[in-house]
């Protein structure tokens, strides 16, 4: 008996009339048959590939886009593959596979944009600006380069070319091409950052075919508490959050942390204070979200967010009854994945809630959780250590130089300028921004030997030489927020501009937080003239330095306790 083979033609249209009715497994299911009845059509396994990857089956993507070269090797697989490649994070094997493309067609726009992306990940920014003025020599108007040209001119605090740019990325806002987290480093107006979240998540998450079942808080006196991260290794989010597990009260929760991309010692330290340890590391949206279910947890909750290999898609599928975004992202997701988001009255008052897709959790203090510890030393630390000047006056700001921008580094200009003391501190980002630094200087007429960059260190030595400064300087609309917390642990008094965003009043915060509101300025002005009265004011910056080295006055801030105990009631009070 002969078997009808359905016509291509007829396949494609039903796998798009499933892909827009977002039955996505059906519509891949539907490819699948297809390339059962035409195995060497090549394009077939690249919609298949493509498909795959929306769905995050990164191996079946691979095998799929691999079976298509076989048939018909072509610039647009081998991009494809690379992009695959930089998601398993095989950066030099992407770009092997992104230059072969360019032997194809030596213009093609997507490899060297994508060049560029695999060179930003690696630091190398002069590579990184080659590509993505290759890429913008032949379209000029490819989005994804000038967002990523701008972000690395932000990187190299190469300021003189941002403006134009700026205005280009303004006009591409209704794409929904813009990462959310880029927006709120250039742009501190709440309902801007809020609208272009909710155009980046609807154009860049598609929601996965669900059972249509309700996820039902048990009824337990004891709730299961997950935790989902990223960043249990050498990063901010660990540093800051490594001690809140000792202080839950374990007849009111059992706790689960499902975590990836993590570093096997850091793992280690929280293992005493975790019940349930949960490794995700490599594992599809499909395995994960069967490890996530079968705990039954009542809350979950995201360390993550939105920066780099998140997991969003999956928490996308209602894990858990509720779900909230924590600490990683310092603003709104967009999205329709968080029920909640944890801050407090300062990072978002009442008045800008309207501009969260999430239900905002105030805790009554800060809501940025420390690790409880005072870091100042016990004994001098030589700064010579650390090549730098013994009766000199030290500013420093060991903020990522992405937050740098031309406004608020002329206002320290002007504090070097006023006091021949005064020297500026800064952590060398990459090269390119220690030129871009210097360059500022010069056209200024100050001494370059007046910034003194520090090199990258490991946290105990950079917590150690941290405070030998005197001063540290806040950025305007990215705040330091690890950064802030070290320096008020070190000893070290932080002036911040509290702005009109979240993350440009996490300092302001912490601040309040560690008795400490007369910092906290709330306008350029006022800025510089408190960075001038702790500069020029010995007695005063001293007697700054010694309210955080009180115990009493700062007991708050380092009750991690009491910390715990509220972010228990807070959570368990929805």
């Amino acid at each position: 008996m002969n078997i009808k083979v359905i016509a291509l033609d007829d396949y494609l249209n039903q796998i798009q009339e499933a892909i827009s009715r977002n039955q996505l497994d059906e519509a891949l299911n539907i490819l699948l048959r297809a390339i059962d009845d035409y195995p060497t059509h090549a394009k077939l396994h690249i919609n298949c590939g493509n498909l795959q990857h929306n769905l995050g089956l990164i191996d079946e993507a691979q095998k799929s886009f691999e079976a298509a070269r076989k048939l018909s090797e072509s610039k647009e697989v081998l991009n494809n593959l690379g992009v695959l490649l930089i998601e398993k994070k095989k950066y030099d094997e992407a770009i092997e596979h992104f230059l072969l493309a360019l032997t194809y067609d030596t213009h093609y726009p997507d490899a060297h944009y994508n060049l560029s992306v695999c060179y930003d990940i690696k630091g190398n920014y002069e590579e990184t600006l080659s590509h993505l003025k290759k890429c913008l020599s032949v379209d000029d108007s490819h989005i994804l380069s000038n967002i990523l040209l701008f972000k690395t001119y932000q990187n190299v605090c190469d300021w003189e070319n941002l403006g134009d740019l700026e205005k280009k990325l303004n006009v591409y806002q209704d794409t929904g091409h813009e990462h959310p987290f880029l927006n709120i480093t250039r742009d501190d107006n709440e309902k801007n950052n809020y609208q272009n979240a909710l155009r980046w998540y609807q154009k860049n998450y598609i929601k996965k075919d669900c059972e249509n079942t309700k996820v039902k808080i048990g009824k337990s006196s004891r709730k299961n508490i997950g935790f989902i991260c990223g960043e249990i290794r050498n990063h901010p989010t660990f540093h800051l959050i490594k001690n809140l597990f000792k202080y839950f009260n374990r007849e009111k929760v059992n706790l689960f942390l499902f975590y990836y991309d993590h570093d096997h010692s850091f793992l280690e330290y929280l293992k005493q204070d975790i019940e349930n340890l949960i490794n995700v590391d490599g594992d599809s949206d499909d395995v994960i979200e069967s490890k996530v279910k079968s705990v039954n947890l009542d809350i979950l909750i995201d360390l993550s967010i939105l920066i780099p290999h998140n997991k969003m898609s999956v928490l996308d599928r209602k894990l858990a009854p509720i779900t909230i975004s924590y600490l990683g992202y310092p603003g709104t997701s967009g999205s329709s994945v968080y029920d909640y988001i944890i801050a407090d009255k300062i990072v978002i008052p009442e008045d800008m809630e309207n501009f969260y897709s999430e239900k905002v959790l105030h805790m009554p203090g800060s809501y940025q959780v420390n690790d409880g510890e005072r870091k100042y030393p016990s004994k001098k630390i030589e700064r010579s250590r650390f090549n730098l000047p013994k009766d000199a006056l030290i500013l420093c700001c060991f903020n990522q130089s992405f937050k740098i921008d031309r406004l608020i580094f002329k206002s320290w200009l002007k504090i070097l300028k006023d006091d021949d003391r005064a020297y500026l501190w800064l952590l060398e980002d990459n090269l390119l921004m220690r030129k871009n630094i210097l360059s500022n200087l010069d056209r200024e007429k100050i001494d370059e030997n007046r910034i003194i960059f520090a090199e990258k260190v490991s946290r105990n030595t950079h917590l150690e030489r941290l405070s030998c400064a005197d001063i540290a300087l806040d950025t305007r609309i990215y705040n330091g927020h690890t950064s802030t917390t070290d320096a008020i642990q070190c000893g070290v008094p932080v002036v911040t501009l509290s702005g009109n965003h979240f993350a440009s009043r996490v300092s302001h915060s912490l601040l309040l937080s560690a008795g400490l509101s007369e910092l906290v300025t709330f306008n350029l002005n006022d800025y510089i003239e408190k960075i001038r009265q702790l500069s020029s004011d010995d007695e005063y910056r001293q007697k700054i330095r010694a309210k955080l080295q009180d115990e009493t006055l700062t007991s708050e801030f380092y009750n991690i306790k009491k910390f715990a105990r509220d972010f228990e009631t807070t959570i368990l009070s929805i």
